[in-house]
């Protein structure tokens, strides 16, 4: 490319353009409702969640969840979520139900 300069002559100059990133992440393996018993006699359970996988044509993802972490009451529905972003800020998300049924 060719920029006039003040004094009239030309000067050269690039730029560099980055496309813009509108695709999604997307996880590799979304489960469906899982369902976890309480141990025998028990009104708990913790839930030892995997970090689930994603991918993005920007080849960054950061993964997160929302369950805190917290033991899950017998007979309760909870319902977690995974989110992925990508260094331009566009998300994927994964959500499913875990019942907590007795033993």
């Amino acid at each position: 490319m060719f920029h006039p300069t003040r004094s009239g002559s030309r000067g050269n100059f690039s730029c560099l353009i980055h496309p813009a990133d509108s695709e999604e992440p997307v996880f590799i393996a979304c489960p469906s409702d899982l369902q976890t018993s309480t141990m025998e006699n028990g009104s708990f359970v913790s839930l030892p969640l995997a970090m689930l996988n994603a991918t993005d044509n920007s080849g960054g993802v950061t993964v997160t969840n929302d369950y805190a972490g917290v033991p899950l009451a017998l007979g309760s529905i909870t319902l977690v979520t995974f989110t992925a972003v990508d260094p331009s800020g566009n998300f994927g998300l994964c959500s499913f139900n875990v019942t907590v049924a007795g033993k």
